[in-house]
């Protein structure tokens, strides 16, 4: 906007005049950016896209003084894409040619977004579509964007999830090789499962039949098992026939799945099945991200019941282009591509920023299915950090941070099943690692515990929580790490926790599972400074 005296000039000389004179940078100040929406309302994917239409309504009614009265600043355009590529094309040329939209949400598969990208890089509209996760498909054009995970990036994350959590030796793969969207995520898991383990990994193809693969699997003896045979929504081979199967068979592995499985019930999936369940996916209602908790939230209230993942990135899709929109309000339409590529913004489960051909860099929300639900369990990061990266990265954070406010305690961990010894090796390490840093203010083990045995008297009849919080404004600490280490099914499993006194916020937490405790030693610096860099 120009300033007043610039303003007052040109209403004077626009009255002198008699006519409604304006500037060009004056006609762009006040514009109305349009956001199409192309998304199919009708059709055989119609009732997807009823999920992430869900998502952009939960967003633009929470924030309705953008999108609604007469004052909107951001207006939203929809358009049935009927679920077919003639549609998808009617409806690029009608956005762009009849309402002259700045952004172009949708369409959901790769095949439509294919068919609408040449119509958005001849006009230099952005693109986002929201489910179109082929490999290389935002590099066919500069104004082509992707918030989904990739498929061979979806498998990649699993891989790590499998690798750095679940420490897994043995992996498996069940793909269907006449699927080339299942080809690359499981070539994203067995590229990522061989550069981060030094496990082994095997492919079993379904096509050849369930029996067979099962015998085979029992051979093999995996202990994890990517069921990437299909989708979760697919309805040709049920995931609960299949698991069934492998469990009769004797064979103990954890399942893993991809986004999808965040459409599934996980009660109705989990009804006859003992294994362990996790899946990938854009959200948790229970993740230490403050914005997908709100997410879920609003989305509670407006429609009743929990958001699916496919909700939940329509909600992300939307939330990004409106953080540019309203961040950039002056900016011309031919400076929105490469601008839009230059921004960080805040996404569900932290930030997210696009490489140089138009994915996402974004974390992950792993869930785990069970006889209650879906229990969210950690975020996985994209990024694949050395111990001394997570240190470069946490100390430049926490530059522009009052280091008063960085005043932190590491509480001794809970000792569940585990040597108390070793239990206190582990606290100590993580207060070590903490000190290294440079970046925080740590408080002296001794005397913490001084002060805790003085109020312990205080402090009984309190549940774990309110105690950590109680200590931590007892020993005035701004930060508090907490959690546990327990021993169980040969396995170590060490749990942390980064608490916000003041605001009486868990910030973030971590988990993993190691094989033994000298593997959970030599992990440990690495998990704790994961845990710092994720909240800052």
């Amino acid at each position: 906007m120009k300033n007043k005296n610039v303003y007052c000039l040109c209403l004077f000389l626009s009255l002198l005049l008699f006519n409604s004179c304006q500037t060009s940078s004056e006609v762009n100040t006040d514009r109305k950016f349009r956001i199409g929406v192309l998304m199919p309302e009708s059709g055989y994917i119609a009732r997807y896209g009823e999920s992430f239409l869900k998502g952009i309504d939960c967003f633009s009614q929470t924030h309705r003084e953008y999108f609604m009265g007469e004052d909107q600043e951001i207006e939203l355009i929809y358009y049935d894409n009927q679920s077919s590529n003639e549609a998808t094309i009617a409806g690029c040329k009608y956005l762009i040619n009849e309402r002259d939209v700045d952004f172009i949400l949708g369409p959901l598969s790769s095949g439509m977004t294919r068919e609408a990208i040449p119509y958005c890089e001849k006009a230099g509209v952005p693109i986002v579509p929201l489910w179109a996760t082929e490999g290389e498909l935002t590099a066919l054009s500069p104004v082509a964007f992707r918030i989904v995970y990739s498929n061979s990036h979806t498998g990649y994350l699993l891989s790590k999830f499998s690798a750095e959590n679940l420490h897994s030796k043995k992996a498996a793969i069940i793909n269907d090789s006449t699927a080339y969207h299942q080809v690359e995520s499981s070539e994203g898991f067995r590229n990522g499962y061989t550069e981060l383990s030094t496990g082994e990994v095997k492919s079993f193809d379904i096509s050849e039949g369930q029996m067979n693969v099962v015998r085979s699997l029992a051979e093999y003896k995996p202990d994890v098992i990517y069921l990437n045979f299909a989708n979760a929504i697919s309805e040709n081979i049920p995931l609960e026939n299949l698991i069934r199967e492998v469990e009769k068979n004797d064979i103990q592995a954890i399942f893993l799945g991809d986004t999808d499985w965040s459409t599934v019930d996980p009660v109705e999936l989990y009804t006859n099945i003992n294994s362990e369940i996790y899946y990938i996916s854009h959200h948790s209602s229970e993740s230490y991200e403050e914005s997908s908790r709100i997410f879920s939230s609003d989305f509670r209230e407006i429609y009743g019941y929990e958001p699916d993942g496919l909700a939940a990135l329509g909600y992300e899709a939307l939330s990004v282009v409106f953080q540019f929109l309203v961040n950039n309000h002056d900016i011309e339409r031919d400076q929105i591509v490469p601008a839009f590529l230059e921004g960080r913004y805040d996404g569900l489960l932290g930030k997210i920023q696009f490489n140089d051909i138009g994915d996402a860099f974004k974390s992950a929300a792993i869930s785990r299915f069970s006889t209650e639900g879906s229990e969210y369990i950690t975020t996985i990061k994209p990024d694949i950090f050395s111990v001394e990266e997570f240190k470069k990265e946490v100390e430049s954070l926490a530059v522009a941070v009052d280091i008063e406010k960085q005043r932190l305690s590491v509480l001794e961990l809970d000792s569940l099943n585990v040597d108390a010894i070793e239990t206190r090796i582990v606290s100590e390490l993580i207060g070590s690692s903490v000190i290294k840093l440079n970046s925080y203010i740590v408080i002296e083990a001794g005397q913490r515990d001084k002060i805790i045995e003085e109020w312990k008297n205080a402090l009984s009849g309190m549940n774990e929580e309110e105690m950590t919080f109680e200590i931590g404004k007892l020993i005035s600490a701004r930060k508090v790490i907490s959690g546990s280490i327990a021993h169980s099914s040969n396995r170590v499993i060490l749990n942390l926790k980064l608490l916000d006194i003041e605001a009486g916020v868990t910030l973030n937490a971590s988990f993993k599972l190691y094989q033994s405790f000298e593997q959970l030693l030599d992990n440990c610096e690495y998990l704790t400074y994961e845990l710092l860099s994720s909240a800052l």
